[in-house]
């Protein structure tokens, strides 16, 4: 593992202190950018950083024969700044330096312009590492990786910068799975070009428990072929003295949100904390020993504007769809719909999650979780999940005690069905990044002559009378509560021939039998466009088309309810938006 701690630096650095704890693998890191600023008065920014930047010319040529024990970095300011220029100048003539970070790399061309004017500015380098931290870098990283350079062996994240740029709040950081799914996304580009992946800082400085998680999670997706940044000699020991486990389970220490909505005081306690924290520069540090990026410090000040807006409560009723991680956080439907829905109306949209695998007790959490979250919208998702498995005659599943792989046969009319005994959500299994791989011939033809054994029994009359005594009772406790319901039908998986059929029986079915408007009902069967793909090649999991059509479709739909709810004649600004739903009924 390559470590690159960013060391603290003033007029009284010496450098011998960095003698003893040099290390091969170890790169000390000088900051030109973020930690360089007055993010209270940004006027004072130019100052500082031509005041740091002449501080390390004079460090770096003083010392220029202890340097050669030592491997240094440099992060220098984004190609699109100012500062950009002077400081590939402060760095002319200089010792060898090992890395040199290029932050907000968003274009191949930067890579290849910082190249060039370090070799005109006679900079003695080693490599260039491109930063990337915004979406834009994501969706462009494999041209950013052709580039003819053999000075590109590492790429690193910046996870904060990252959250700011997709609007992303509260910042998602390394405890959240969501955070993971931007390291899998990137490191398989980056392991197609036999690259190393540099991981964002870990800001929890005396966390040492959840580091050694991170690292291990990070060994776990890159196969030791990763680096870390640091921010203490602390951390930079961690990564030094860390071995893998392969046996260790990690997946409770990484949540899955499903409350999305933000804190009611999230933001003003933010602010305060960052406020009366003691400053470092452009960063601010707890007493508690967690640094509060300037990132989220503006992206708190910007929230906290939306608190005087009116708000939209939606809630999702469906299974791994709107979590499910080929997709990334920022891409998926409800985020979409909810930057759509938050930059036309100026309404805040706070999304809530409600997972459910089996028929029995779902309508009990959807009325749990409206009595401590209000819902405006609720979707409800049909999954073809839950009624294949009751169509089956032969079902696998997970015993939630003894974890082990049971199985059974699914006979309704003799009361077995154990698919509605035991609930897949209930069970641990461990967070792992890979996809579910295609399935062969002989086991698609077993999984279809699976179903037919059961359509043959009953078991698919069962499974869809089962579901739709569930659906009623939805629209019944929508109606009582007030609440505008919308149904989303079944995507039709292609995993096999019989699941695709099924699925599509499945849509026709609901659309025909559920007692609301159509408009109230989106259909799952006729979301291709001009052949475009919607699921993963194992024919189960949705891609990110899938969700942009989604989003279309959900979004449009609410939107005409906010168009009715701020038509004239309606006065929104005094009511609660669950009063305003009440006017229009369910």
């Amino acid at each position: 593992m390559k470590i690159y701690q960013f060391i603290k630096y003033d007029d009284n650095f010496l450098f011998q202190n960095l003698i003893g704890k040099a290390k091969e693998n170890i790169v000390f890191c000088f900051d030109l950018e973020d930690s360089i600023q007055d993010n209270i008065n940004s006027a004072n920014t130019p100052f500082l950083k031509s005041s740091y930047r002449n501080i390390l010319k004079t460090i770096l040529r003083k010392n220029s024969v202890l340097t050669r024990q030592i491997n240094l970095g440099v992060r220098i300011n984004g190609a699109n700044t100012g500062e950009y220029l002077s400081d590939i100048e402060a760095l002319g003539n200089t010792t060898l330096i090992s890395a040199i970070f290029l932050p907000k790399t968003d274009d191949p061309n930067q890579i290849l312009d910082l190249q060039t004017r370090l070799q005109r500015a006679g900079v003695n380098y080693t490599e260039i590492i491109p930063v990337i931290e915004s979406k834009k870098g994501v969706k462009i990283l494999e041209s950013i990786l052709k580039i003819n350079s053999n000075k590109v062996r590492s790429v690193a994240f910046g996870h904060c910068d990252y959250n700011l740029d997709n609007e992303i709040y509260p910042f998602i950081h390394q405890d959240s799975r969501e955070y993971w799914n931007w390291v899998i996304k990137m490191y398989n580009m980056l392991k197609a070009n036999n690259l190393n992946f540099v991981n964002s800082p870990f800001l929890q400085l005396d966390n040492d428990e959840m580091f050694m998680d991170m690292l291990a999670l990070l060994n776990s997706v890159c196969k030791k072929n990763f680096g870390q940044i640091t921010l203490t000699g602390r951390q930079t020991q961690l990564c030094s003295s860390f071995k893998p486990d392969p046996l260790k389970i990690i997946s409770e220490k990484v949540a899955n949100p499903l409350d999305l909505s933000v804190p009611p005081s999230y933001a003003e306690d933010f602010i305060q904390s960052f406020n009366e924290s003691e400053r470092r520069n452009g960063f601010a540090i707890t007493p508690g020993r967690i640094i509060l990026s300037p990132h989220e410090y503006f992206a708190s000040l910007h929230y906290k504007l939306k608190n005087q807006w009116s708000e939209i409560n939606f809630t999702f009723v469906g299974g791994c769809f709107p979590v499910k991680g080929n997709v990334l956080f920022e891409d998926r439907f409800h985020q979409l719909i909810k930057k759509e829905v938050e930059k036309k109306y100026e309404f805040r949209f706070n999304v809530n999650i409600i997972r459910y695998e089996r028929y029995m007790n779902c309508l009990n959490r959807i009325s749990a979780s409206e009595k401590t979250k209000p819902i405006d919208v609720l979707v409800f998702s049909i999954r073809p999940e839950p009624f294949l498995r009751l169509v089956k005659l032969y079902y696998k599943f997970a015993d939630a005690e003894s974890r082990k792989i049971r199985w059974s046969l699914n006979l309704p009319f003799l009361n077995k069905i154990n698919p509605e005994k035991h609930d897949v959500l209930s069970v641990d299994t461990r967070f792992h990044p890979a996809l579910l791989g295609t399935k062969s011939i002989l086991r698609k033809a077993f999984i279809n002559f699976n179903y037919i054994l059961g359509l043959i029994i009953g078991n698919g009359k069962f499974s869809g009378h089962e579901y739709l005594k569930l659906l009623r009772g939805v629209i019944d406790f929508c109606k009582q509560k007030n609440i505008q319901l919308i149904v989303l039908g079944p995507a039709i998986r292609t995993n096999t021939f019989m699941e695709k059929l099924l699925s599509r029986k499945l849509d026709t079915f609901f659309r025909k039998s559920l007692p609301i408007p159509r408009d109230q009902y989106i259909s799952g069967d006729d979301l291709v466009k001009n052949g475009e793909q919607l699921f993963e090649r194992n024919g189960i999991y949705v891609n990110e088309k899938y969700h942009e059509v989604i989003a279309e479709r959900l979004g449009n739909r609410i939107m005409m309810i906010i168009d009715k709810m701020t038509s004239p004649g309606h006065i929104i600004a005094n009511n609660s938006p669950s009063e305003v739903f009440q006017e229009f009924g369910p």
